[in-house]
């Protein structure tokens, strides 16, 4: 059984920091039957800045006990809000009524006692993220607030201004102060640019969590270690959404402290799309899905000849391609799925392509993870990222909690269906990162697709089977990326189709990471069609996992393992 991330209430009674941790949650409010039938359409695209982001608060505080809106904004076609209102409307039954008019929605929100105060901030500064946290509080009161900035919110009684304060962190420290630590969720955080709001303002006004600004002027440790004194056991055990002013010390000082990132800085929706469970849909299951046909009009020849020849030929040299960045939640919230780069692309299915999915996606934005599973096709495998619940380098996390979180993750790709997870790490040595995916493998999961932050190909294709009395498994690496100032189409044709066809050798088998802001769907199908068949054959991340460890005994011979 898959363990819920979204298993506790918002209205249930808080545990003491002191508590011990064993499992991952994300709070929920109505998760499943109980959710709204019906929801506000809202579309911001014609609002001022100031009124968005008192769009949002209220989004957010009408979550906290039942889902009341959702918005959309798509100026360039590119949002992927439709989508998920559309898994929304074809598979929990909701549907929608649509507004445009600011005023009109305030005056519905009044009306259903949804809103009859509001904290006045000042857009782009701290202020929003104080000013979220107030009315989060608030939120069971009979005085529930929107955050907003000028004239937004005339309609409504002011409740307290809140400044931004002689700097931006006397604003938090001075709020901080006032506030009981048990007021807010201790497992959960938010770290967010001030530039950065009305984007996570759902969020934040819906979870009832510890929310910090990202400053310029503090050094990232320091900034972690203030935002986690209010979570619980300083952050041990817990997950941030946001981002941070620079990712590798961001999630290094994170994962030094036994958390976790969920890359979330631009997402929307996530307050009012948490609250639809999976539950909610009762003949999903991941393992049951039907995936669409693989033949894809305009696909090339060359590509359907490697498909063809893959079953017939055993050693040529093995391929598998994997898209970067499917933890980045923000990105899946919004382009990922629409975009002709991506998810979108009309040609997906044209060749085994692996997709890093967050397995946190089912529980933060169960829509989203439905209708990517639903769409999916035969060469479409999803793999476990990165490193597993959220986004941490597993060598960096302490013991305790490095097992706690291995375990709990692959508890839930097990469940999800997926075979391989990749994680990150700041090693490049490949014993070091073997020893530190030791809980995977103890916990059931037996490929890991290792990746060192400094470059994501610097294992060189080597791969290590680990084998000892407790368990078995592979660290797998990559061997060269798909990726702008690394490897082009062309040179990464002319590489591989020179490489060694030996499946009883780690030299016959390739990952390519494909980085995802340089380089397209279509980038892939080039380079596949640019191979040469009687030499390659790409598979998925599944099959190549599968033939590495078919071809194990031999492998063994030239790279015993290290135990």
């Amino acid at each position: 059984m898959r363990t819920s991330l979204a298993a506790v209430c918002c209205v249930a009674s808080l545990a003491s920091a002191s508590d011990e941790w064993t499992q991952y949650y994300f709070p929920a409010a109505s998760a499943g039957p109980n959710a709204s039938a019906e929801l506000l359409l809202v579309d911001t695209t014609d609002m001022t800045p100031e009124e968005v982001l008192a769009i949002h608060s209220l989004q957010g505080v009408a979550a906290q006990t039942k889902p009341w809106l959702f918005t959309a904004n798509t100026p360039d076609g590119q949002a992927g809000w439709s989508l998920w209102a559309g898994e929304l409307e074809l598979y929990w039954n909701v549907t929608f009524r649509t507004e445009s008019s600011f005023a009109n929605v305030m005056k519905e929100a009044i009306a259903a006692n949804l809103a009859n105060s509001f904290v006045e901030v000042t857009m782009g500064t701290d202020s929003v993220g104080v000013g979220l946290m107030q009315c989060a509080l608030r939120a069971q009161t009979s005085s529930p607030c929107v955050v907003c900035a000028d004239t937004a919110c005339d309609t409504l009684t002011q409740l307290q201004y809140t400044s931004a304060g002689d700097s931006t962190k006397a604003t938090y420290e001075a709020f901080y102060a006032a506030t009981p630590l048990t007021s807010f969720r201790q497992r959960v955080s938010i770290l967010q640019k001030p530039a950065t709001w009305p984007s996570l303002a759902d969020y934040a006004a819906f979870c009832r969590c510890p929310v910090y600004f990202v400053p310029s002027f503090s050094p990232v440790p320091s900034m972690v270690a203030e935002i986690l004194k209010y979570t619980s056991a300083e952050g041990k055990g817990a997950v941030t959404l946001g981002y941070g002013p620079d990712e590798f010390y961001t999630v290094s000082a994170l994962s030094e402290r036994g958390n976790g990132l969920l890359a979330s800085d631009w997402a929307l929706n996530l307050a009012t799309m948490t609250n639809y469970g999976m539950g909610a849909v009762p003949q999903f299951s991941r393992r049951h899905v039907q995936p669409k046909p693989s033949a894809v009009p305009g696909t090339s020849a060359k590509s359907q000849q490697h498909a063809q020849q893959q079953a017939d030929d055993d050693n040529r040299h093995v391929i598998a391609f994997v898209m970067t960045d499917g933890d980045n939640l923000q990105w899946l919230d919004n382009t990922f799925a629409t975009s002709p780069q991506w998810y979108g692309c009309p040609r997906r299915g044209a060749v085994p392509v692996g997709w890093t999915l967050s397995v946190s996606s089912r529980d933060v934005a169960a829509p989203i993870y439905h209708y990517l599973q639903r769409v999916k096709t035969q060469n479409d495998t999803f793999v476990g990222s990165v490193s597993g619940d959220t986004y941490t380098y597993i060598d960096e996390m302490p013991d305790k909690w490095a097992s706690i979180f291995m375990n709990e993750s692959a508890s839930n790709l097990e469940a999800d269906g997926m075979a391989v997870v990749n994680v990150m790490g700041s090693t490049t040595d490949l014993a070091t990162a073997a020893a530190a995916a030791a809980p995977y493998f103890g916990a059931g999961m037996q490929y890991v697709l290792y990746y060192p932050y400094s470059g994501y190909c610097d294992l060189d294709g080597n791969n290590m089977y680990v084998s000892t009395p407790e368990y078995q498994g592979w660290l797998l690496g990559a061997r060269y990326c798909l990726w702008q100032g690394q490897q082009s189409v062309s040179e990464l044709i002319g590489l591989l189709n020179s490489e060694a066809m030996d499946p009883e050798s780690s030299a016959g088998y390739s990952v390519i990471p494909v980085h995802v802001w340089s380089h397209t769907y279509d980038d892939i199908v080039s380079v596949v069609d640019g191979l040469d068949t009687t030499r390659t054959r790409v598979v998925s991340m599944d099959e190549y996992a599968q033939l590495i460890n078919r071809a194990k005994p031999d492998i063994y011979q030239d790279e015993p393992p290290r135990e």
